[in-house]
């Protein structure tokens, strides 16, 4: 009698996420048996995190060397903070990113059935997170990517939840099916007093419910700009998107952006005691100066506006961005509109191309396969080529994984093309989805062009693949 009752639905969801923890858990578990340094899995800005976690720890102040820092926002080093106090191993941060990771899978599974009672749909996108190949490399990886993920989706979820106008339970809507009543009996009852009442509490309760989902989503994409500032935008765009897609909901849009301007705000009036900047982290100037210096490349001015490339942890103001000349570095990128236009597409390439593959040749030790294969690369040689030149079965495991992972990504870029075509942007659920994967996009965009930058759409693109392929494969069974 305290079993609880699980439908077949429950289990197939609950294998799909032990498939995403077994796929997840292999990477790191290979790296325990066979080399066990653990410390392969860090990044060369997960070290700039450990020192700032050790030294809030030792001084109580955030940064290093007495320089207060402005680049980096708090949340993953208090993160590792945190961890550090359970364990100085790194298995510890892997096993909660891991955990972090899995459970956006029903996140993803969740949303879809907002937005639609399809349960192949759903079942469809959640398997195609859980082998989705970043989610699966950045698991391991210290870096902030899988926590600013999972709180991106949480937040993304709490908004559909809202927009779709769940009922106090929590649900869509249930009709209740009555008993056939008369003519006569259903205007007593709609003149009804009790009645009466009884539908205005529950529009009351209802309102206040679907209220507190929008306030919590705003907590919650606030807090995950203190993982990564790239979602800063959010904040300003997400009200935008509340009165475009739910009609007359001026209060919603208005608590959304009031409760993530606080949660922002706090880290803003720090860095203004410590620096005299407003700004939530200095990242920004130092994107638009990597950009004026690419556009100056491009035009081949032959000088650098601003220099680049300091270390993190010397200089808080990181690439001489107290003395950038915002208007003057707008006005250089305005003026060569064409070159600009190069350097996007260049980087969104990239980002939308990019499978982090040398993360997997490094953390597996896979360079070995192939002579001098991350400096090929680096020179700008395909992964084709490189394979077809080395013709070694030693190379196997890593066609394997490039073709999987490509496979997987192509499978679900796919699936989402084919959900908007079928459905059209007029769908509410699917607008949202577009207007955020389109400003992590355009926030990408730039010289950089990391695969990482796309690491927090790709539950929405999973959402949308899981809608598209299974109505696009009933269509072609009718054909």
């Amino acid at each position: 009698m305290f079993c609880p009752h699980f439908s077949g639905t429950s289990y197939r969801l609950i294998a799909v996420l032990f498939a995403a923890i077994f796929i997840r858990a292999t990477i790191p578990l290979y790296v325990l048996f066979t080399s066990g340094d653990l410390t392969i899995f860090y990044e060369a800005y997960s070290i700039d995190f450990e020192k700032l976690a050790e030294n809030l720890v030792a001084t109580w102040n955030y940064g290093y060397n007495s320089v207060p820092e402005l680049y980096y926002v708090p949340g993953y080093p208090i993160f590792l903070l945190i961890l550090r106090s359970i364990s100085d191993s790194p298995f510890v941060i892997i096993i909660l990113q891991i955990a972090l990771s899995t459970l956006t899978t029903p996140l993803v599974y969740r949303s879809v059935k907002l937005l639609s009672p399809s349960e192949s749909a759903a079942l469809t996108a959640a398997i195609l997170y859980a082998f989705e190949p970043l989610s699966v490399i950045f698991s391991s990886l210290v870096m902030p990517e899988t926590a600013f993920t999972f709180f991106i989706m949480l937040s993304i979820y709490l908004l559909l939840k809202f927009v779709n106008s769940p009922t106090p339970s929590g649900d869509a809507p249930v009709e209740i099916e009555t008993k056939p009543l008369s003519e006569k009996s259903h205007i007593a009852e709609a003149a009804s007093p009790s009645s009466q009442c009884s539908s205005l509490n529950y529009n009351r309760a209802q309102k206040s419910h679907s209220m507190r989902y929008i306030a919590l989503s705003a907590v919650i994409m606030g807090l995950a700009a203190y993982f990564s500032p790239i979602n800063y935008g959010l904040i300003f765009l997400v009200p935008v998107i509340i009165l475009i897609t739910a009609k007359d909901q001026w209060v919603a849009a208005l608590i959304y952006f009031v409760v993530g301007i606080i949660i922002v705000g706090l880290w803003q009036v720090r860095n203004y005691e410590v620096s005299g900047h407003w700004f939530f982290s200095t990242g920004v100037y130092n994107r638009l100066a990597e950009e004026d210096n690419a556009v100056a490349k491009e035009v081949g001015s032959g000088v650098l506006p601003y220099e680049t490339g300091s270390n993190y942890l010397d200089d808080p103001l990181r690439s001489s961005s107290e003395h950038l000349d915002l208007k003057k570095t707008l006005l250089v990128l305005v003026s060569h509109p064409i070159q600009v236009a190069i350097i996007t597409m260049k980087s969104l390439i990239r980002t939308m191309t990019g499978l982090e593959i040398h993360s997997y040749v490094r953390v597996l030790n896979l360079s070995k396969a192939v002579p001098g294969f991350e400096e090929r690369l680096a020179k700008g040689e395909s992964l084709m080529s490189v394979f077809i030149k080395n013709p070694d079965r030693r190379a196997m495991p890593l066609f394997l994984i490039v073709f999987l992972a490509g496979a997987v990504t192509a499978l679900i870029y796919i699936g989402a093309i084919l959900s908007v075509y079928r459905l059209g942007v007029c769908n509410r659920n699917i607008l949202i989805l577009i207007f955020v994967i389109a400003y992590f996009l355009a926030a990408a965009a730039g010289v950089w062009g990391y695969s990482r930058f796309r690491h927090p759409i790709m539950p929405m693109l999973c959402i949308l693949a899981g809608i598209g392929l299974p109505i696009s494969a009933r269509t072609t069974r009718r054909l």
